[in-house]
């Protein structure tokens, strides 16, 4: 039997980057994930995540060889409260579809206490760290290979998908109203044959002319 000499143990230094290489691999902080469902009336969806997870295993005591890591996919997380923008009573809502993309982020603590009753100011309700039921996701990011289209360089821009031109349609429906009032205000003749004074006319063509400005403002958002 050939003497291939002793086996060296492992340093400090080897020791503590596999443990820190174990911590981090299951840790939950960040991740991208695909909306597969959305439950308007909850406000959470089903999503999964589109990076599989690396699962180190502890190498047999005294080996050298690092462990290879076992390649997995993460499960559906399930009854995930999805990010409205909200303030006081003023909120933005999406129409979410299956297939979009988001962003998770993973509490730091168990949120069912808050999830579902709303409860403040309690200690953790359990031993759960960074988990991944404890997700909250953020619909909105993209791939560079799919960017949202028409994102201008200055200025708020909305696009509204389908309601976009039922939305322009009653615009200029509206415009259109307003055009016809003032135009029969100054022709308007009262019982004694007057028409209205130069001072009355001014004011509508004023009036008008301030409607004109809102209505470009408005059909610059729907363009």
């Amino acid at each position: 039997m050939t003497n291939q000499g002793p086996i060296n143990e492992p340093g400090l230094r080897s020791v503590l980057d596999g443990e820190r290489l174990v911590a981090f691999s299951n840790l939950n902080k960040v991740q991208v994930g695909i909306i597969q469902s959305f439950n308007p009336s909850k406000q959470s969806a089903t999503v999964q995540l589109v990076i599989q997870r690396a699962v180190y295993n502890t190498p047999m005591e005294g080996s050298l060889v690092p462990p290879d890591p076992m390649i997995y996919s993460y499960p559906l997380l399930v009854d995930v409260p999805v990010f409205v923008l909200f303030g006081g009573s003023a909120y933005v809502a999406m129409p979410i579809a299956e297939g979009d993309p988001c962003i998770v982020l993973f509490n730091d603590r168990d949120l069912d206490p808050w999830w579902t009753n709303g409860t403040t100011g309690a200690p953790p309700n359990s031993a759960r760290l960074h988990s991944l039921a404890d997700g909250i996701a953020l619909v909105g990011i993209r791939p560079a290979t799919k960017p949202v289209p028409g994102i201008p360089s200055d200025g708020l821009h909305m696009a509204i998908g389908n309601a976009s031109g039922t939305l322009r349609a009653a615009l200029d429906a509206l415009m259109a109203a307003e055009d016809s009032l003032v135009d029969a205000l100054k022709n308007w003749v009262d019982t004694r044959g007057d028409i209205p004074n130069t001072a009355t006319v001014n004011a509508l063509s004023s009036v008008k002319t301030s409607f004109d400005n809102v209505k470009t403002s408005l059909q610059n958002l729907f363009q």
